[in-house]
Parts: C-alpha cells; sequence; structure tokens
C-alpha cells in the first residue's frame, strides 16, 4: 500500500494505491492555488475507484469538478445524512457554494432524482480494507463535526483520516463502541482540522496503544 498526503495549502487530498492492482482510492479533491497542483492533473485519465468526500468545505473538494472530467471517478463516498438540499442550506449560512461544493450539490441532487444508469464500482482493494463512521444531519449542522472519519488498514498497519472534525464531533463518535473498537491498533492518526487545538480530543490520546 503506497500512502500520498498532498500539499494542497489549507485543504487536503491523500491517496491511498492498494496493491496488487495500483487500485487508486482517494480522500478529498483540494489543490493548490499557489503552484497550481491538482488531483485532476496528477491522475488525469486514471481510473479513481472512490473518493471520499471527508468535509463539505470548498478546501476539501476545489478540484472536484476537474477530477471528474479529467478521471474517470467510479464512486463518491460522503456523510449520507445530508441531502442536497440540507447541504445547501448548510453551506448558504456559512458563506454560500464555491465550485467543488457547487458540483457535489448538483451530483447529489442527481442521486436522490436519478435519471441515468448508475455507476458501479467494482471496488477492488485487495488487501486494503477500509472503514468510514460520521455524525448525523441534525445532531450537527456544521460541516466540520460532520465530516467524515477514514480508517485505512494494511496488513496490520492502520491510518485514520478525520476530516475537521472538532472536539463536539470526536466527543459523539467515542460514544461508539464500534468506534472505539477500530481506533484500537491505529499506527498513524493524521490531525484534524490541520491540528488546529480545536480539533484534539484528549480521551483518544489517553486509550493509544
Amino acid at each position: 500500500m503506497k500512502i500520498q498526503i498532498f500539499d494542497v495549502e489549507h485543504g487536503q487530498c491523500a491517496a491511498i494505491t492498494c496493491p496488487p492492482r495500483n487500485t487508486v482510492m482517494l480522500i478529498d479533491a483540494g489543490h493548490n492555488s499557489t503552484t497550481n497542483w491538482r488531483p485532476s492533473t496528477y491522475f488525469k485519465g486514471r481510473s479513481i475507484e472512490t473518493l471520499v468526500v471527508s468535509n463539505y468545505d470548498e478546501d476539501h473538494t476545489s478540484d472536484l469538478p476537474n477530477l471528474a472530467s479529467q478521471c474517470d471517478l467510479k464512486t463518491i463516498t460522503r456523510n449520507q445524512s445530508i441531502s442536497a438540499g440540507q447541504l445547501y442550506s448548510i453551506k448558504n449560512l456559512t458563506g454560500g457554494l464555491g465550485p467543488g461544493v457547487s458540483w457535489l450539490y448538483k451530483w447529489l441532487q442527481g442521486i436522490e432524482h436519478p435519471t441515468g444508469t448508475p455507476i458501479v464500482s467494482h471496488q477492488d482493494y485487495g488487501d486494503v480494507s477500509w472503514r468510514i463512521f460520521a455524525n448525523s444531519y441534525p445532531a450537527f449542522t456544521d460541516a466540520n463535526n460532520l465530516s467524515v472519519a477514514t480508517f485505512v488498514e494494511y496488513r496490520g498497519f492502520k491510518m485514520l483520516f478525520p476530516g475537521d472534525l472538532e472536539k463536539a464531533g470526536w466527543s459523539a463518535l467515542w460514544q461508539r463502541q464500534d468506534f472505539r473498537n477500530c481506533w484500537h491498533g491505529t499506527s498513524v492518526l493524521m490531525v484534524s482540522h490541520y491540528g488546529c487545538e480545536n480539533g484534539c480530543f484528549d480521551d483518544m490520546f489517553r486509550t493509544w496503544q
């Protein structure tokens, strides 16, 4: 398994390449506005088995329109408790929809009211397994605490990508036994919310082995 974490400034984009078929899984689709590095250029023409949208903010989705047009994007995984209309309401309260979130909003409208043949993912990740957790809307109404936390595991190595979870969101997930079980044995935690103090949940660190 190869994990790449790309420099996309304040946003996020990471890739997991899964042996033996080199299946690609992306965590978010942010881009670097200074260098103009974009996942759509880096992976142009390649198949992306799944894109996990960990957070419904623009810095996690800014290159999504290009990624969808330049790559064979099989599936999108996201917090399924949020409808297109609810996403629109959430984002309008915090500054509106940028290009990436607008694309996602239209995509959600499309899957809620399908007009064509759905895309079928083969989901061949070899020995790599992954599992997601997320709080539900309307228990939370902010994008950060509705982040998708993604555990990726390969032959005893486990990494957690938590999006922009803040303390309240961590606390809610920590009440779940299945989340605590999955946390056990985690090798690497990618810091939440870019290392901000509000993304640190001490109860988890106390149990880290």
